[in-house]
């Protein structure tokens, strides 16, 4: 999940950077050292609490890494800022991707003997493809999430600058009159309800399509 996670975050400063925003660079944030991402609540309590109580989903979040949208729109117009606000979704999917990729290397493919040279290749076949598994479904799961659009999520700066970029305001006026706080409370609903098919079955055809 931090890996699924913080790749995220980093994705979003460094995009930036490329457009000229040194924001999070200047703060040490474009770096993978976890221990710079990870939100005591959002990392490590609030999916613990949520895996212990065996709860029908897990959501976290990291330090989200600081941008500086007009700098990105100064230097790359509203396509920098779209470009910004979808790369970490970017990331999970290509990771994801690159992970499917490995499970069919390792499991029959053109590296599946690497395991005969462990002592316990079974266990150590079983240990590798549940941890690309996990991480499949992990980043998958994150990347749909980010897409819906209701702020604070990035699906909501995704669908407003791509409008921008067509001289249509109308998601940036929208979104910009719906407090964060009010977005997480709708988010919760959606998660905690029936209405958890909207995120459920684009995850599971995607997972079944890259399976």
């Amino acid at each position: 999940m931090l890996v699924a996670i913080i790749g995220h975050e980093i994705m979003h400063g460094f995009v930036a950077l490329k457009f000229g925003d040194t924001t999070a660079q200047d703060a040490g944030r474009l770096k993978i050292n976890p221990l710079l991402h990870i939100d005591l609540v959002g990392s490590i309590l609030l999916p613990a609490l949520l895996f212990l109580v065996n709860a029908p989903f897990l959501f976290g979040w990291a330090k989200p890494v600081p941008v500086r949208m007009d700098r990105v729109i100064y230097r790359g117009g509203y396509f920098g800022a779209f470009a910004v606000s979808i790369a970490g979704v970017a990331y999970n999917f290509a990771l994801a991707i690159l992970t499917a990729l490995l499970i069919y290397a390792f499991n029959g493919g053109i590296l599946a003997g690497f395991f005969e040279y462990f002592s316990n290749p079974n266990f150590v076949a079983l240990l590798v493809i549940y941890f690309f598994l996990q991480l499949l479904i992990y980043n998958v799961v994150l990347a749909v999430f980010n897409l819906i659009p209701i702020p604070p999520l990035d699906g909501s700066n995704v669908l407003a600058y791509l409008g921008l970029m067509f001289r249509n305001d109308f998601f940036a006026r929208l979104f910009e009159r719906v407090p964060p706080m009010v977005g997480m409370v709708v988010l919760m609903i959606i998660l905690s309800t029936p209405l958890s098919s909207i995120i459920s079955v684009p995850v599971q055809t995607i997972i079944n399509l890259l399976l």
